[in-house]
């Protein structure tokens, strides 16, 4: 396949000297069960605002406008019986400040919201999230962008966990819990446990984010992007990604 000239220059760059040896030596291990039930566990205190109304909606879209990176994730209904699935019930976007679980069984995700799902200058960070986009697409069609998953960007760079709750462990030294993740969150009320645990995904794949390039995770790649010409890391995602550090509050 011809690569562009641009394309060219930038496997050229140093950063493409990285490799896995370039990690520290604790974050290229691979954490048994046991050390990782044995970490602290945390869990987001922080503010959460639940979004089941457009009037909220269009409010938390405006004040999510100002973020540079927000961790994502998204919850549906657990299905129990093999060929059943359900759509997303929640987005979770986590800010500098504030987590923003937005309840779309009860308002329709809206265009304010998509265009910060489709703006490459703000960054959202999760694992897995592929499926994510897909599911949220069939919803609303929008065309995402600045998104980056994780769990690819960790096997890129030699981490051995490629999960939210391994890449906690290693990068962060704590432990999530997962005693919520068989909640309906479809459910119109959802128990402040539930809500705290949706919460805590997104903000933790914050947080690991910000940890995985203070490492240079995202420069120490395995694979050479082939990114047609950007500077950013095309991740195995048809999403744009980003690497850069500046601004990330």
């Amino acid at each position: 396949m011809h690569q562009s000239e641009n394309t060219k220059q930038q496997h050229q760059t140093p950063h493409d000297d990285h490799h896995p040896a370039d990690l520290p030596f604790q974050l290229g291990r691979k954490l048994t069960d046991e050390e990782i039930n044995s970490l602290e566990q945390t869990i987001y205190e922080g503010p959460i605002k639940v979004i089941n109304t457009h009037r909220d909606m269009l409010k938390a879209a405006n004040e999510l406008r100002n973020e540079k990176l927000l961790g994502f994730d998204t919850e549906k209904r657990p299905a129990f019986k093999k060929g059943v699935t359900y759509p997303p019930a929640l987005i979770q976007l986590g800010g500098h400040d504030c987590v923003y679980i937005f309840q779309l069984t009860h308002v329709k995700l809206s265009r304010e919201v998509t265009d910060i799902l489709a703006n490459p200058r703000i960054i959202k960070a999760g694992v897995a999230i592929g499926r994510d986009i897909k599911e949220l697409r069939e919803l609303s069609e929008f065309q995402p962008a600045g998104f980056v998953d994780l769990g690819i960007c960790a096997a890129n760079c030699g981490i051995q966990h490629h999960g939210l709750r391994g890449l906690a462990a290693i990068l962060l030294g704590c432990r999530i819990s997962k005693r919520a993740k068989l909640t309906n969150w479809a459910k119109p009320t959802l128990p402040d446990f539930a809500l705290q645990y949706a919460a805590t995904d997104a903000w933790i794949g914050r947080r690991i984010y910000k940890a995985m390039d203070k490492h240079g995770c995202f420069q120490m790649q395995v694979h050479p992007p082939h990114a047609g010409g950007r500077k950013e890391p095309q991740l195995e995602l048809p999403f744009t990604t980003h690497s850069s550090r500046e601004n990330r509050g």
